[in-house]
C-alpha cells in the first residue's frame, strides 16, 4: 500500500510528456522503421546500430590517416561533403544499417568468401546510390535522421528521464570529500562492456547488430535500480522532496477555494479573501 502511494506521488509530480515525445519513445522501443526517398526509390530505414556507427567512424579515420591536414571536425565534415565516394558509402551504410549481421566468413581460401555479406551489401547499395539521381534535400534528410537517432543526451536532459528527473550527478563527488568516485570507461568497448554487464540477457551480437543505439541509450538511462545517495546526490534528493512537499501544501491551500479553472497563458485568477467583519471592542 505504501509503495503504491509512493508511486502515485511520483506520478503526480513528474512532468507529463507531450504527445510527440510519447510517440518518439514508442517508435524507439518498437524500432519502428521510416520510409525515405532517394531519387525515385523508397527505402526502409531504422535507427542506427553501433556496428553501422563503427563503420562510419572507421571510414572517417581512414580519411584522416590519408590526409594529415584533416585535424579539426570542421575540416573532416567539409572533406566528407566534397568526397562523393565517401558520402555514397556513408549513405549505403545508413540504408543497410538494420540488415547487417555478424561476420559470416568461414574460409579465407576462396576469394569470393573473403568479402563478408555486410561488405557485399554496402558495395551493392553504394553502387545504387552513385547511379541514382537525387535531390540534395533527400540526402540531407537521411543523414540528419541517422544523426538524430544516435545522440539522445539532449532528449534525456530536456525531458528529465531517469535520474535526470532528480538532478543526480556523481561527477563532483571527489570534490566534496566523498570516499569513492566513478571511473568512467573511455572507449566504445567500455560502453559495450558496461551495457552487457548491466543487461546480461544480451550478447555482443545483440549490441552491435540487433538493438538500435536509441534503444540501448534508453535502457541505460531509464531503468529501475537502487541509488545510494551521498554528497550532491543526497542534496538533490532532499531538494526534490522539499519541492514536492511545497507543491503539495500549495495544492492543498488552493483546494480550500474550490475548483480552480485551468488558466491560459496570460490569464489571471483572483483568489477570494475572507474578510473579518467583526468590530473591535
Amino acid at each position: 500500500m505504501a509503495k503504491k502511494k509512493q508511486e502515485e506521488k511520483v506520478d503526480d509530480v513528474m512532468k507529463d510528456f507531450s504527445l510527440e515525445v510519447k510517440r518518439d519513445i514508442v517508435d524507439i522501443i518498437n524500432d519502428s522503421p521510416s520510409l525515405v526517398l532517394l531519387g525515385d526509390k523508397e527505402y526502409v530505414v531504422k535507427d542506427m546500430r553501433y556496428y553501422s556507427l563503427n563503420r562510419v567512424c572507421r571510414l572517417v579515420m581512414d580519411m584522416k590517416k590519408a590526409d594529415e591536414t584533416l585535424d579539426t571536425d570542421q575540416k573532416v565534415i567539409t572533406a566528407l561533403c566534397t568526397d562523393l565516394d565517401a558520402m555514397c558509402e556513408i549513405m549505403a551504410i545508413v540504408l543497410c544499417n538494420h540488415r547487417f549481421t555478424p561476420d559470416d566468413i568461414h574460409s579465407y581460401e576462396d576469394v569470393d568468401d573473403v568479402m563478408s555479406r555486410n561488405d557485399k551489401m554496402v558495395a551493392i547499395m553504394k553502387a545504387k546510390v552513385m547511379n541514382s539521381t537525387f535531390d540534395t534535400n533527400q540526402w540531407a534528410a537521411i543523414i540528419l535522421g541517422a544523426i538524430k537517432s544516435i545522440d539522445l543526451s539532449g532528449f534525456f536532459f530536456t525531458q528529465k528521464i531517469g535520474e535526470y528527473a532528480y538532478g543526480f550527478t556523481s561527477d563532483a563527488e571527489e570534490e566534496i570529500g566523498g570516499d569513492s568516485i566513478t571511473v568512467y570507461g573511455s572507449t566504445v568497448i567500455a560502453d559495450a562492456s558496461d551495457f552487457l554487464r548491466a543487461f546480461t540477457q544480451y550478447r555482443l551480437d545483440d549490441y552491435l547488430y540487433r538493438l538500435s543505439i536509441a534503444q540501448i541509450q534508453f535502457m541505460a538511462v531509464d531503468n529501475t535500480h537502487t541509488k545510494y545517495l551521498k554528497g550532491t546526490d543526497k542534496k538533490a534528493w532532499n531538494d526534490y522532496k522539499s519541492a514536492y512537499e511545497a507543491q503539495k501544501k500549495f495544492d492543498n491551500f488552493l483546494s480550500g477555494f474550490g475548483k480552480i479553472p485551468q488558466l491560459k497563458e496570460g490569464e489571471e485568477f483572483e483568489i477570494p479573501v475572507r474578510k473579518n467583519n467583526k468590530k473591535k471592542k
